[in-house]
């Protein structure tokens, strides 16, 4: 005990600290092994970047580009090594390292996990980096006896074990997820209709038009059909000034104010007239032309009757030839109003043609029957484009004139981005127009599923008939529906942290994007009903399609909502006057946001727990009519939109009867169960009758994602509310009550009486027009 009482003595006295800290303390030559680690791994990284980011493919301008930012982060971090030098203690090479090679390194990691998980894996990294070099530095060391190098190997292992973890979690492939879908199976109810996803009758011929003096692609140029017209879109477009946009002009040839009409055309053969569609692609390299890779669409809508256009709207996309900015900014500013704009100047252009006498499309197309169709941030162009297509001025300038008013029949948003253009900050709302919304669980680019949020915008009237969906593929990517983007969500060297073995063939991808397409168009556009169960349940396009998993929601313009959860702060009081809700026995039961990954999807929703852990008596949710629900026994169906919900099914501070401690986390046991509960018809003379749900399928768990290889380091959930839509036909529900009146229904009871525990968000509930079809 005295020797240890010495030692601690010794230890916190002056030459004590001054041993210890000779003992642990890096020599020069460590910190200059270190220095060297990280200068390689900055070396690799800057080649990697520079072959993704100027090289492929090359250009001066965007060589230009990356040179310059580069040199801005050089300078910060010469700025702060000279700052640094004169309070650290770190030798001067390694602070040369850490704040002028280390930058760009970090910047990819943190960029690609997001913070704050990317910034402190980034910051481990340079740490085990250090400590590895550092180590190995000083075990090179000659003279040394056994007992100095324990420090130096200490550091040596620690540094290596950790530099060689991070990489592998970056690298290697994530862990299986989702292991409920293993034994699950898309029940295959599939219409007996014709495939939409087989190629067409019509014979198709291919066109271009353009400005005829595009300098990259012939098919705008010399190849060009037609010559179209330019627009000036300087009112619209934001940040082609300076050294970025005259980069960007010295490429294309053009500024924003003569930008060009340019597209693909795919037209079926014959007198038509023929509904005109157009596409639209989102954000991608400007100098990697994204519009070629829609060519399998465009080539099946022709064969089914409409001509289709490819819209070039490349010189909008990102370069990085406009990181001259300090900022390191590589695109426009908020350009998704342009790009929306330009759709309907598109438009413009296919009426006076179809209005010029001797045209080659005089009177072949049917501008009574436009649909448009749009990829990410083209799937929010799509939806602005609708909406100025009524307006009769720009929203942000007035002095820029609209005249449109077209006929848009058919919005098909796939993968798009939400609010990155909200004219007086207010987020757009849709109505009475078709609309279809689809997103991939594995999308590298938009992660979350924001499309939803344009889904839940959209209102009817009753006019006529006008429906919506949304379509959410376990497996599908982001570029995969668009062939020249592929399995790469994201640009080189990024792509590497992908976890691209989840992804789904790219040809099931394409294969779900003709079939659901092509039914909607006919739907939407020809006024066929033959398809439309598929939007409201995918299994009955099982038979059409190579897909494990696919959530659908769906509404059109017969739904009478009761409980739609936007109307005030009551939880008790429902939608349509006088409908009253209340409970029994559920833990948990209030309204709020459902989230997303990133985002709200700008929808109410109710959440409804329960667990036979804290009541043993049946949980209920019920809804209350003052008189009657306006319902028909043979045409009428109970409609409501659902998702598990992750969360715990405990109320909050609830202990058991054993005094055992317990949390509010979730139920690791009930992580994947498929939940199933009694849905209760009750007349006004009390009488009941029953519908399980697991007649129209149980509710399985939310689709966990590792869009990334290392789903640990990821700063974004991995799950989010995605709402599945059941539709019941008064006339499934069963009684044994002599008398029951189907249409005399004063009560609706959701019981959750068929499975012990569970959480869910439910919205829209209400009665609907059962969906015709089979």
């Amino acid at each position: 005990m005295e020797k240890i009482i010495s030692s601690a003595r010794w230890a916190i006295s002056e030459d004590g600290r001054a041993s210890i800290w000779r003992a642990i303390s890096p020599s020069e030559r460590a910190w200059q092994y270190a220095a060297y680690v990280v200068w390689a791994v900055a070396a690799i990284t800057l080649l990697l970047a520079f072959w993704g980011l100027a090289f492929s493919p090359f250009t001066p301008q965007k060589l230009l580009g990356i040179l310059v930012f580069l040199g801005f982060i050089a300078l910060v971090g010469g700025a702060l090594f000279l700052g640094l030098s004169l309070f650290s203690r770190v030798s001067r090479k390694m602070r040369l390292a850490t704040l002028i090679g280390a930058p760009l390194p970090l910047l990819i990691i943190a960029g690609t996990f997001g913070t704050p998980n990317g910034a402190l894996t980034a910051l481990a990294f340079l740490v085990f980096m250090a400590m590895m070099g550092g180590g190995i530095g000083a075990l090179t060391i000659n003279g040394r006896s056994r007992k100095g190098l324990i420090a130096p190997g200490v550091f040596a292992a620690i540094g290596t074990a950790g530099f060689l973890s991070l990489i592998w979690m970056m690298f290697a492939s994530s862990s299986e997820t989702n292991e409920w879908l293993d034994d699950y199976d898309l029940p295959d109810r599939t219409l007996s209709a014709e495939n939409p996803g087989l190629p067409g009758p019509l014979t198709v011929e291919m066109f271009s038009y353009g400005s005829g003096t595009d300098r990259h692609r012939a098919a705008y140029a010399d190849d060009t059909s037609w010559t179209s017209t330019n627009v000036d879109g300087s009112k619209l477009l934001d940040g082609w000034d300076g050294w970025a946009g005259g980069l960007r002009t010295s490429y294309w040839g053009f500024d924003e104010t003569a930008l060009p009409i340019q597209g693909r055309v795919w037209a079926p053969q014959g007198v038509g007239p023929f509904p005109l569609i157009l596409i639209v692609h989102g954000n991608h390299a400007m100098e990697d032309f994204s519009d070629a890779g829609y060519a399998y669409l465009g080539e099946h809508f022709a064969s089914h009757g409409y001509t289709t256009v490819s819209v070039d709207e490349n010189f909008l996309n990102g370069t990085n030839s406009s990181m001259v900015k300090p900022i390191g900014d590589s695109g426009l500013q908020e350009e998704n109003d342009a790009r929306g704009w330009l759709l309907l100047e598109h438009l413009k252009q296919w009426t006076e043609w179809s209005q010029q006498s001797g045209h080659p499309f005089e009177g072949r197309v049917d501008l009574d029957k436009i649909g448009l169709i749009g990829h990410s941030r083209g799937g929010e162009a799509v939806a602005i484009a609708a909406v100025f297509n009524e307006l009769g001025a720009y929203p942000d300038d007035a002095t820029l004139a609209f005249d449109y008013n077209f006929n848009i029949g058919a919005v098909i948003a796939i993968a798009p981005v939400d609010g990155q253009y909200e004219p007086r900050n207010v987020k757009r709302p849709l109505t009475d127009i078709n609309y279809l919304v689809v997103h991939g669980s594995m999308d590298g680019d938009v992660i979350s599923f924001m499309g939803s949020s344009q889904y839940s915008r959209i209102d009817f009237s009753r006019d006529e008939f006008r429906f919506k969906s949304s379509l959410y593929i376990e497996g599908a990517n982001h570029g995969q529906f668009n062939t020249s983007w592929g399995n790469s969500d994201r640009s080189f060297p990024f792509d590497l942290f992908l976890n691209k073995k989840a992804i789904m063939p790219a040809q099931d991808q394409m294969q779900i994007a003709r079939v659901y397409f092509t039914a909607f168009l006919d739907e939407a556009l020809k006024g066929s009903e033959t398809y439309r169960p598929i939007f409201a349940d995918p299994s009955k396009a099982k038979g059409w399609i190579s897909a494990k998993y696919l959530i659908a929601n769906y509404e059109d313009n017969s739904f009478t909502p009761l409980a739609n959860f936007e109307e005030d702060l009551d939880p008790t009081t429902g939608s349509t006057e006088g409908v009253q809700i209340s409970s029994d026995a559920l833990t948990k039961w209030y309204e709020e946001d459902a989230k997303l990954k990133w985002n709200p999807i700008d929808s109410q929703a109710a959440l409804l727990a329960w667990d036979d852990d804290v009541y043993q008596n049946k949980p209920v949710y019920r809804l209350v009519a003052p008189e009657i629900f306006p319902v028909s026994d043979g045409s009428t169906a109970l409609t409501f939109s659902v998702s598990q919900a992750d969360t715990s099914t405990k109320p909050k501070g609830w202990e058991p009867p054993d005094g055992n401690e317990t949390d509010d986390s979730v139920d690791e046991d009930a992580d994947d169960a498929l939940l199933d509960w009694s849905l209760v018809l009750v007349d006004t003379g009390g009488r009941e009758a029953r519908l399980p749900l697991s007649t129209h399928g149980l509710l399985p768990p939310q689709v966990a994602s590792n869009v990334s290889k290392a789903k640990s380091l990821s700063s974004w959930d991995d799950k989010e509310v995605v709402m599945r839509r059941y539709t019941l036909p008064i006339s499934d529900f069963k009684t044994e009550e002599v008398g029951f009146d189907r249409e005399q229904i004063r009560e609706i009871r959701f019981e959750f009486d068929r499975s012990p525990r569970g959480a869910i968000f439910i919205d829209d509930v209400g009665f609907t027009d059962v969906l015709t079809g089979n």
